[in-house]
């Protein structure tokens, strides 16, 4: 092997090993549960809020890890502005996706209001 070749050997091999992590990593993010405890978690977004705020607000209360991997998630499957408010509970076993898809579809929660008649 000629002294060339054998650093480009070395550099590809790192840098192979890297994309190897980075791609666990995401993985991981993408199919790993949610981080909180055993039971649900009610979670309000108020009308107006941004993706960021949602993201900077889901890792606050400890449901992500961080905000941006989740911010880039919905930018990549265009969902940045597919963001609606209300109010969501939020499973400990779902993945992030399911999160996104849950805050950007028709998920949220349904209270019962009961009016007594005559009040």
């Amino acid at each position: 092997m000629s002294s060339i070749t054998k650093p480009l050997l070395r550099a590809a091999i790192v840098a192979f090993g890297a994309c190897a992590a980075v791609a666990l990593w995401i993985a991981h993010f993408l199919y790993a549960p949610l981080l909180f405890a055993n039971e649900p978690r009610d979670f309000d977004i108020a009308p107006g809020t941004t993706l960021r705020g949602i993201a900077q607000k889901l890792q606050a209360e400890g449901i992500l890890p961080d905000a941006w991997r989740f911010e880039l998630l919905a930018r990549i499957q265009d969902k940045a502005g597919s963001m609606k408010a209300g109010s969501y509970q939020i499973d400990p076993q779902w993945t992030a996706p399911q999160l996104l898809q849950a805050i950007t579809g028709s998920a949220t929660r349904l209270d019962k209001i009961v009016l007594d008649e005559g009040w």
